[in-house]
């Protein structure tokens, strides 16, 4: 059956009018139980109940002005009971809400409507700044950085590249970038994001205000105040696809890439999920995939769990977490040493690294690099597994990686300035040909 809408709407140039002039009685009672920044909740009541179920139109004002952005292909929506959440709404708007009864091709008269003003969501206070968010991320072949609330870009594989400003974009917190997918945290707790494919940054209509997030190559994550995580993917046109992960509570921050996830939680532990052929989910044994969440298991005692935590990463091939003490574990693929020294190939449970008195850590796809509590910067790479300090650099705020192709850095200067460096040894192009590397020793970056 389809359903014209109750209300005049325009598409492709054809107007369409649907009125009210149904031959029953319109539900009574409706009113707006709560409106806040993540729903709106309607109730109302119907006493004859061969009616199957009810049509909720939302427009946005009292005449029926369209709402073109109103449950996307669903508008009207359906449900079968006497109530309705709308959490797909902008904040800071005033809505409009009728309903009606339908029963097979038979339906009733709207009820008068309702008005609901959604109001801004909250400040972040300063408890609720991002709890794990980077001022820098890189993907394919871009690297992604904060400078002031503003988002600049660049091309790693460049010899001398050009930092360009992301149009549209300020009061930025946080970036994170996977593969050609761009996500950025507002301090207003909005989270944005954009491919390659796509000119500006959009929002993403997250239901509430987001404290963390963590991008990967077909969507997102965020996380909500309250600890609860949100996800979106892309559908064939383009469109995100949203939904909470019912499975994740107390969550603080994620961190993930296409084989698998981890989530902080406020509690200091850390939960994975995904693939784990190398031990990379740290749950103290091998297999091929883990549906559930796995809690990470303490080093050597797979009986108890890694507790203390306050950040996590992921590379392409292990996992790592930072303790409050400073110290630095890692589990997973061993390749080269880079998880630990003389300990095999597969590290199932988490091993303490070299590196201590640590204050942040940024993970690229074959490398880390930590940032100590007296300013300086030490790496581990492919080319030295060994933890060794970056030199040239003191006084450094904030660290990042892009791919295995390049690092960077912001420093404080004498003068209070922030600048950003940058430094790497490059890498493939997407056809396999070697890409124009960055220099080996960190270079000031233009950026005004």
């Amino acid at each position: 059956m389809i359903v014209k809408t109750a209300w005049a709407t325009a598409t492709a140039g054809i107007l369409l009018l649907c009125g009210c002039l149904g031959t029953q009685q319109p539900p009574t009672d409706l009113q707006i139980a709560s409106a806040s920044a993540s729903e709106v909740v309607l109730n109302w009541k119907y006493d004859n109940l061969q009616y199957t179920q009810f049509e909720i139109e939302r427009t946005l004002d009292q005449n029926g002005q369209p709402d073109p952005n109103a449950w996307a292909d669903t508008n009207p929506a359906f449900v079968s009971t006497l109530s309705f959440t709308d959490v797909n709404h902008a904040t800071g708007t005033t809505y409009w809400y009728k309903v009606r009864a339908w029963w097979g091709e038979r339906f009733s008269t709207c009820t008068q409507p309702v008005q609901a003003a959604v109001p801004q969501p909250d400040l972040a206070s300063p408890s609720d700044e991002p709890t794990q968010g980077s001022v820098f991320a890189g993907g394919d072949d871009f690297t992604l950085a904060v400078v002031d609330g503003k988002v600049w870009t660049w091309d790693v594989f460049t010899d001398t590249p050009v930092p360009v400003q992301v149009q549209g974009l300020a009061e930025v917190v946080a970036v994170s970038a996977q593969g050609q997918h761009r996500v950025v945290l507002k301090r207003d707790g909005s989270v944005w994001a954009w491919d390659s494919a796509q000119t500006s940054p959009r929002r993403i209509q997250t239901p509430e205000t987001m404290r963390s997030i963590d991008a990967d190559s077909r969507g997102g994550h965020s996380v909500t105040t309250d600890g609860r995580v949100f996800r979106w993917t892309y559908d064939a046109a383009g469109e995100p696809q949203e939904s909470y992960m019912a499975d994740l509570t107390g969550v603080r921050a994620l961190a993930s890439n296409e084989r698998w996830i981890l989530a902080l939680k406020e509690d200091g532990t850390v939960w994975s999920q995904g693939y784990n052929s190398s031990g990379e989910l740290g749950i103290g044994t091998t297999s091929t995939y883990e549906t559930a969440f796995r809690q990470v298991v303490a080093p050597s005692d797979p009986t108890a769990f890694l507790t203390g935590v306050v950040a996590i990463g992921v590379s392409g091939m292990h996992s790592l977490a930072l303790k409050e003490d400073g110290t630095v574990w890692a589990w997973g693929n061993n390749f080269a040493g880079l998880v630990a020294m003389g300990q095999g190939t597969t590290i199932s449970s988490p091993v303490q690294t070299s590196v201590s008195d640590v204050q942040a850590i940024a993970v690229g796809d074959i490398q880390t690099v930590f940032l100590k509590n007296d300013g300086t910067l030490w790496i581990s790479d492919a080319s030295d597994v060994r933890p060794h300090p970056v030199p040239g650099l003191s006084n450094v705020r904030d660290v990042g990686c892009s791919g295995e192709h390049e690092q960077q850095a912001t420093v404080k200067e004498s003068d209070g300035r922030l600048t950003v460096w940058r430094w790497g040894h490059g890498g493939t192009g997407p056809d396999g040909e070697r890409m124009p590397a960055p220099p080996k020793s960190p270079t000031l970056m233009p950026i005004p």
